[in-house]
């Protein structure tokens, strides 16, 4: 009588991993919620620093001189989190290299120092690609004040021989180089001669085919041969070069 009666399979238990993947995937969206709201905060955030620094940059002219001090300390901070308008900042407080405040005067190299020289921004690679950035659409005046930073680090061997190497490479074209770098790195290798004549001295040779020789008439660059007259000229103010290195002219 029971013939035509089919027997279901048993009902199958509740798998630990099924469970497991109901209480995950709850959880990993949250994550991901987090996450873009995280991200979302931070670009506000970024956002509202940017509009800021034209109004904080005006107390770098202030007398007070902690406010100054706590500025440049603005500007670091900003530029260690990659905000791309802090570089304004940067170029900004240039000129109180020539403060008459010690402590102000300290506070602008020892910014350089910290954002250029660190262990990963001072490779050469690194450490030149940043100085031409602060070079590009500076002024005259910025670029006196970055001289006198950049002949101070070169005379207390903060910058290395190989970053000197690769601004010889740049000029030299011996690396793929735009004709912007070309004349940021002779404008550097004077800055650097400031500091250490010979660095321009034992090259005068190179220098003049490079930046004064045919090539540069024929282009009519007059911009980089202009620059190579004035990384020649830093010759005088330092130690003396020999007459035979002059003659090489």
């Amino acid at each position: 009588a029971d013939a035509g009666v089919e027997l279901s399979a048993p009902l199958a238990e509740p798998s630990g991993e099924d469970d497991q993947k109901e209480t995950q995937e709850p959880s990993e969206l949250a994550k991901q919620e987090v996450l873009v709201q995280y991200l979302k905060d931070a670009l506000s955030f970024a956002s509202k620093i940017e509009g800021a620094i034209e109004i904080v940059s005006k107390f770098l002219s202030s007398k007070n001189p902690s406010v100054v001090q706590e500025t440049i300390q603005f500007f670091v901070t900003i530029s260690e989190f990659g905000i791309s308008q802090a570089l304004v900042g940067m170029r900004e407080m240039l000129p109180l290299v020539w403060s008459k405040e010690a402590g102000v005067k300290e506070a602008v190299t020892d910014a350089y120092r910290r954002l250029y020289l660190n262990e990963e921004s001072s490779k050469p690679q690194a450490l030149v690609q940043n100085l031409t950035a602060l070079i590009f659409d500076s002024n005259v005046d910025s670029i006196k004040c970055l001289e006198q930073l950049v002949s101070e680090f070169v005379q207390k061997n903060e910058i290395k021989p190989a970053v000197i190497q690769l601004l010889w490479e740049r000029l030299t074209e011996k690396v793929a180089t735009t004709p912007s770098e070309r004349r940021a790195a002779v404008i550097l290798l004077g800055m650097a001669a400031r500091g250490e004549p010979e660095i321009v001295g034992s090259n005068l040779e190179t220098l003049y085919v490079v930046g004064l020789g045919p090539r540069v008439r024929e282009q009519q660059d007059y911009q980089l041969a202009r620059d190579t007259c004035l990384a020649i000229s830093k010759l005088s103010q330092g130690k003396k070069v020999s007459r035979r290195q002059y003659q090489n002219l």
